[in-house]
């Protein structure tokens, strides 16, 4: 699938069901700042923080196969290590990893293994994996093998790329052509805008009237959201806040202003309509968004208060909050996670910020105290120093042996590894950094 326009909604519709069916889903997603391997390996590790929640003799069979398929070799427990405790449950023979020799190499074969043992015919598998166009050259390798692989069966391969952020020399497109060359049958999805009439349709079902009274206004309101769903749905909202579209006690009906919502300013640009939904936000949840958007396409709630750092932050009303707005959506209640509603709106809370940051930390003495003006956005270095800034601020406050926790800790120090001069700090974050490449199988970059 290759637009903008909401292309992973149409996807999660899709598979809505299909863990009925006995089916496994695995969900990964990239971007600009991906960590080599990271995507695929985390997403696997998911799939198995959720399969220990089922009854150990349900999917015995399919601990059998992985243990004969991957054996006791190290390099891919590093990289998941829920895999192991689900290999554990109900297992009574020592598990105990073995580690040593080269790493990469070892671990995409073993993937593959993997891939073989999880999909069968009684639990089929989808890996679906979101931004193809940020993917980095080994994933994309990593894809075609696992593509090619005769073993690989009962398995589908699902991916959403934006089609005008690539051209036929995109490492990604090259790639499909490859799986192409080799027979593989690959099916496009071109996701386009909504259409108008569908805009029309939604309208007419929300305000129980019949088409025909409600297509004027449906023709501005696909006119301002730009045809993205996502948009059109907030813009409704807000045209209902700014009473510009109310229900009439008198008639007992909807009505609306239409003059005045032809004339209600929103950009066509759909990042620059996000950041001016958040401009109205109060200022401890600007600092949340800001501060959640250094934490990736999902974060998990807890380490997401720790980030903030501010007695005063309530990290319920926080995410109540931007539930509510659109901006983000509980991604799993297990585990308190939530996942941004649109890749462009995680990038928008990214670049806004309304507040004022004091780095006090030794290592920042000479950027202490710097202001950024409300509404302003993030020049590139300053929002460097402040990923470096909030990864300090997790390293001192988590356990660095939590995997998944050192490589986001990892991630946004490294974004202002440049701002460190003093030589003893420069190796700290060396060993930081030779300690994430020993943890998981694929080097940090």
């Amino acid at each position: 699938m290759n637009d903008i326009k909401r292309k992973s909604t149409l996807v999660h519709q899709a598979l809505l069901n299909f863990w009925n069916f006995r089916g496994l889903t695995i969900e990964g997603k990239f971007n600009k700042f991906s960590q080599q391997d990271s995507v695929l390996a985390t997403a696997f590790d998911s799939l198995f923080a959720k399969l220990i929640r089922f009854s150990n003799n349900v999917l015995d069979p399919m601990r059998h196969r992985i243990r004969h398929a991957i054996g006791l070799d190290g390099a891919i427990f590093q990289a998941m290590p829920n895999l192991l405790t689900f290999l554990q449950q109900g297992c009574t023979e020592d598990l105990t990893p073995i580690f040593g020799g080269i790493m990469s190499s070892r671990f995409e074969h073993k993937l593959c293994r993997l891939i073989s043992a999880i999909s069968s015919e009684d639990h089929p598998l989808i890996l679906f994996l979101d931004d193809l166009q940020w993917a980095d050259q080994t994933s994309l390798e990593l894809l075609w093998m696992i593509m090619l692989d005769p073993s690989i069966t009962h398995f589908g391969l699902l991916g959403c790329y934006r089609d005008n952020e690539v051209d036929q020399y995109h490492p990604m497109m090259k790639m499909l052509q490859l799986i192409k060359d080799q027979g593989i049958n690959l099916t496009s999805i071109h996701v386009g805008p909504i259409e108008r009439e569908s805009v029309n349709d939604l309208l007419s079902d929300a305000v129980s009237l019949p088409p025909s009274l409600v297509r004027p206004l449906a023709s501005v309101v696909y006119q301002k959201a730009g045809g993205v769903i996502l948009f059109v749905v907030r813009f409704l909202k807000s045209l209902k806040e700014d009473r510009l579209l109310y229900f009439c006690m008198t008639s007992r009906r909807w009505k609306w202003d239409l003059a005045k919502i032809k004339s209600k300013q929103v950009s066509e640009d759909v990042v620059r309509h996000t950041t001016l939904q958040m401009a109205l936000l109060p200022a401890p949840i600007k600092k949340g968004l800001m501060n959640a958007a250094c934490l990736g396409s999902s974060f998990d709630a807890t380490v997401l208060n720790m980030a903030i750092d501010d007695d005063e932050f309530e990290v319920n009303s926080f995410l109540e909050t931007c539930k509510d707005g659109g901006f983000i959506e509980e991604w799993s209640h297990e585990i308190d996670e939530y996942r941004w509603t649109h890749d462009q709106i995680q990038q928008a809370a990214c670049k806004y910020i309304a507040t004022i940051i004091s780095l006090t930390h030794s290592y920042l003495s000479h950027f202490n105290h710097f202001f950024l003006a409300q509404d302003d956005l993030i020049p590139q270095e300053q929002r460097d120093i402040f990923h470096f800034y909030l990864g300090l601020k997790l390293s001192k406050k988590t356990r660095i042996a939590q995997k998944d926790v050192l490589f986001l800790i990892l991630d946004n120090i490294n974004h202002g590894i440049q701002f460190v001069v003093d030589p003893e700090d420069r190796i700290q974050f060396a060993h930081l950094n030779l300690q994430g490449m020993f943890t998981r199988t694929f080097n940090y970059s």
